[in-house]
């Protein structure tokens, strides 16, 4: 019983990886910095949205994939992994959508 209740770290854990890449993402060598390199030191707001992009096709296959999971009763840590993988997209989706809007 004990196992199973480490299933509720799974989202804690992937919040935290979701927030962290999702900031370092945009802030410390991501997409932001080399379009600031490439285009004289200026930033478009609708820069910071192309990891959403990539986050949303992180978000899609993790859900496709616990859904196989949850039909087909694989092993509950099989679950706990989407399920933090889903996490962490939603986390980097909304890092970068509030980037996005304090750039705006």
């Amino acid at each position: 019983m004990q196992s199973i209740g480490f299933l509720y770290l799974a989202g804690i854990i992937g919040s935290l990886v979701g927030e962290v890449s999702g900031h370092w993402m945009h802030d410390a060598k991501g997409v932001g910095h080399y379009f600031m390199r490439r285009h004289d030191g200026r930033i478009d707001p609708e820069v910071r949205l192309y990891h959403s992009y990539l986050a949303s096709l992180l978000m899609a296959v993790a859900l496709l994939a616990l859904g196989f999971a949850l039909q087909n009763v694989w092993h509950y840590m099989i679950d706990a992994v989407f399920y933090g993988v889903q996490i962490a997209g939603i986390m980097i989706t909304t890092t970068a959508v509030n980037a996005y809007l304090l750039d705006s």
